[in-house]
């Protein structure tokens, strides 16, 4: 079974990012900032994103963690390579969130 099955394609998320809204980009700015003193808080050496999108988030964690620091997944190809674009280092995964294909602690 696919893992897209019965699964609707999803309109582009990059509109959160990218936006000219005032409010969305405050909204957005003040998430990033905080996930960004949560993960320098937490010890944290690495990091599986799940749903990881087009890899706006990954690239962030990515530089406050390391190149190599963070594994992204997402069910949807499309935003994969478009992640893969941004020329991200470390890993990209298609992957479902309901079965990860990584060992359990790892």
């Amino acid at each position: 079974m696919s893992p897209r099955e019965g699964i609707p394609e999803p309109p582009s998320r990059d509109i959160r990012y990218r936006s000219r809204n005032p409010l969305v980009r405050r909204l957005t700015s003040g998430f990033l900032r905080g996930l960004s003193d949560l993960a320098g808080l937490t010890g944290a050496r690495s990091v599986l994103e799940i749903g990881c999108g087009e890899g706006f988030v990954l690239d962030l964690l990515r530089r406050k963690l390391g190149p190599d620091s963070s594994v992204g997944g997402d069910i949807y190809l499309p935003d994969l390579v478009a992640a893969a674009g941004r020329s991200l280092h470390g890993s990209l995964v298609q992957l479902d969130g309901r079965a990860l294909p990584f060992p359990d602690r790892s």
